[in-house]
């Protein structure tokens, strides 16, 4: 029997060793197939370029080109199309607004002029954002400093920006160059523009009404923000168009002549004797020249559309008439008189 055990014990811690080999196997088989693939992997991908002047001076000019275009193309979107909104603009909490419509008149720029005014940004901006070298010059490098020249192209889908400068740094072993370099800003400023001209034909062509079916048939979204009596903001936001991940958003300010009031000059009370004809004019203006009508709220008399009353009074007393006069974009003035037949 105890040979027997012992026999049993053995047996089992037998398999534990073969166990403990077959995982040790396993492991040692993992390791070797995976070493063969990375290894063969490294073939395909090349290895990474090491972090160098040259390297960095390229980031460096990449990463000032494209955010100091993005804020650009920002700024051109909430001010309606300007980098130094013009005197036809609305000033807001938001921001300065150009105006596009003004008065019965398009004003909104075309897309030569903005073009222009972001080429004249960038070159300011660039030259700021390049004559930052504190650290090169710290490594030695000697600094050639040259004027930006940028070129803007707005294309269908995006924003071409083209600069060219000769600013250079300098070392005994090596030389960089800013050169030529482009960049592009994916907001379809054309399309934009397009709408939002569109948009001010129709307000043109019908000023004293806002179509939100028509506003609403773009593949943009259009909100229309009342300022104040006079004038509207219009916001595009573009949600295939992105600047730093956001969609972009356009901003342009309309101004319409707001039609007044007719004036009405009424006395508070008017003495007819009774049993005698009765005529009596209106004194009603219009400050834009419109025509009038007039009305009333007594069974007594009717008001001609010449502004005349006529009729003969026949009961005695005092009554309250209310005279209105209308014209013809429904901007309506009314007053109460006492009406004495003695």
């Amino acid at each position: 029997m105890e040979n027997k055990a012992n026999y049993t014990e053995y047996f089992i811690s037998g398999r534990k060793g073969q166990i403990s080999f077959f995982v040790i196997a396993g492991i040692v088989i993992l390791i070797t197939v995976a070493a063969y693939f990375a290894l063969t992997s490294l073939k395909e991908i090349p290895f990474m370029k090491p972090i160098t002047p040259e390297l960095s001076f390229k980031s460096f000019t990449e990463e000032c080109v494209k955010s100091t275009a993005e804020d650009a193309v920002r700024l051109l979107g909430v001010q309606g199309g300007y980098i130094i909104a013009p005197s036809l603009s609305l000033d807001t909490n938001y921001s300065v607004i150009a105006y596009h419509y003004y008065k019965g008149r398009i004003v909104m720029p075309y897309a030569a002029s903005i073009e222009a005014e972001l080429a004249a940004y960038m070159e300011n901006a660039l030259n700021f954002c390049f004559s930052n070298f504190t650290e090169y010059r710290k490594q030695g490098f000697n600094v050639t400093e040259a004027p930006v020249k940028a070129n803007v192209v707005i294309r269908d889908k995006d924003i071409l920006i083209e600069i060219d400068s000769a600013t250079k740094l300098s070392k005994i072993d090596s030389v960089m160059e800013i050169g030529r370099y482009s960049a592009s800003v994916p907001v379809r400023m054309k399309h934009v523009l397009d709408i939002a001209r569109a948009v001010n034909i129709k307000t043109a062509s019908d000023p004293e009404w806002v179509d939100m079916t028509f506003l609403s048939s773009f593949d943009v979204k259009i909100d229309v923000i009342p300022h104040d009596a006079e004038n509207f903001v219009y916001s595009i936001t573009d949600s295939e168009s992105l600047v730093k991940g956001e969609p972009y958003v356009f901003l342009f300010a309309n101004s319409f002549i707001v039609n007044k009031a007719p004036v009405l000059n009424l006395p508070l009370s008017i003495t007819l004797e009774e049993g005698l004809p009765a005529v009596l004019r209106i004194n009603a203006t219009d400050p834009e020249g419109d025509a009038l009508t007039y009305s009333d709220d007594t069974a007594m008399f009717d008001i001609g559309q010449d502004g005349v009353i006529s009729f003969l009074p026949e009961i005695p007393g005092e009554f309250d008439v209310v005279i209105t006069v209308e014209d013809t974009h429904n901007n309506r003035v009314s007053k109460q008189i006492k009406m004495i037949i003695e």
